[in-house]
């Protein structure tokens, strides 16, 4: 399995190494071949405040499958999901995948079962926290992506708990859409504009469980620019910057916040050692479920607690080594500053992804 430039894709995203897809390989018609998705992850997170709560999660999920061609558009996977944490005898999570991929042109692919989340779909930081890629279970639904020169974009549902009629609790779903079209792009400049929608529903038709109906809506527009600078030691520099508006329930025991707004403002410097980015965030009744910790507006650390207003800046470095085709070396060190609590804060990560499969040497005819 090789691993797809994001850069080609998408927006520009600080975990590069969170991928898995293998390229498609429409030579292997009529054979079935092993594959093997791998993530091992250390996360060290020291955050004070009224908002986050720190922690520290090791351990690894690993994928066998079988991948089998029927036609050159299409491509079967069958396997098992397993997620374990060191140090607990317990595994988190053991579940089915299956995949079925079809492309029915060169720019167009339709998914349905376990679905593509390669770096969380590009969804900005405050909205999918990047940490979801290894603790959650595989997600689950239907999926369209596009690509061509011009325009990326990727949307999907991912069904969380499905219920049936007299069930005691919710239908659970996320749904979402990741656009990005390029405006200008030469030898050394590529100007962009993404635009992200995101949203987390639990309710259902036939809801009758004793909680109440939610849905959580984001959008996020944006704009990027990157400048390849033909060096050897400093390959790019870049910004990116976001505004954020975010919906919720009326009168809600969770956040108190129906509407919401937040920017996130940042710039980036590529080198052959790694990345280096400085961002800027100022929210204002932001809260996103499923979004990283430290940008909500609601506390993890107290629950019913939330403050009017959220400012961080933060420094960031990462670091992604290819080791061989099929296995990635991650590193990240952040920094963070809580302006209105005064408040210094870091995490650290180290990821190995190791991904490959065993093709026959000889296609059936």
């Amino acid at each position: 399995m090789l691993f797809i430039d994001p850069q080609q894709a998408s927006a520009q995203n600080d975990y590069s190494f969170f991928q898995y897809t293998e390229p498609y390989l429409p030579d292997t018609t009529g054979n079935i071949y092993f594959a093997l998705d791998n993530t091992n992850f250390f996360k060290n997170n020291e955050y004070r405040g009224t908002i986050a709560t720190g922690a520290t999660i090791l351990g690894a999920w690993f994928r066998p499958k079988a991948v089998y061609y029927p036609s050159k558009q299409l491509r079967l996977e069958l396997g098992v999901h397993i997620l374990k944490y060191t140090g607990r005898t317990d595994y988190e999570n053991i579940s089915p995948w299956f995949t079925v991929r079809y492309h029915p042109t060169s720019a167009i692919t339709l998914i349905m079962g376990n679905l593509d989340q390669d770096e969380n779909h590009m969804l900005p930081e405050p909205v999918y926290d990047p940490q979801r890629f290894y603790t959650d279970k595989p997600q689950g639904g239907i999926q369209v992506k596009y690509e061509t020169v011009k325009w990326y974009a990727d949307m999907w549902i991912n069904w969380r708990q499905m219920i049936l009629p007299g069930d005691p609790f919710q239908e659970k779903f996320s749904f979402g859409a990741m656009n990005k079209w390029t405006l200008l792009e030469n030898n050394t400049n590529q100007v962009s504009v993404p635009l992200s929608f995101f949203g987390t529903h639990s309710g259902g038709q036939i809801n009758s469980g004793p909680s109440r109906v939610r849905t959580y809506i984001s959008v996020s527009p944006g704009v990027m620019f990157n400048h390849k600078t033909g060096g050897q030691f400093l390959t790019d520099i870049g910004t990116n910057d976001n505004l954020f508006i975010t919906t919720g329930p009326k009168d809600d025991t969770i956040s108190p916040f129906s509407k919401g707004s937040a920017v996130l403002l940042s710039g980036y410097v590529n080198t052959r050692l790694g990345n280096i980015t400085a961002a800027y965030w100022r929210a204002h009744h932001f809260y996103v479920p499923f979004g990283g910790i430290l940008y909500q507006n609601v506390s993890a650390r107290y629950p019913g607690t939330s403050v009017e207003n959220r400012e961080l800046v933060n420094l960031k470095y990462h670091f992604d080594k290819l080791i061989t085709p099929q296995t990635h070396l991650g590193f990240m060190f952040d920094l963070y500053y809580d302006t209105i609590e005064k408040k210094s804060m870091n995490a650290a990560g180290l990821y190995l992804v190791v991904n490959f499969g065993v093709v026959p040497r000889k296609t059936l005819q």
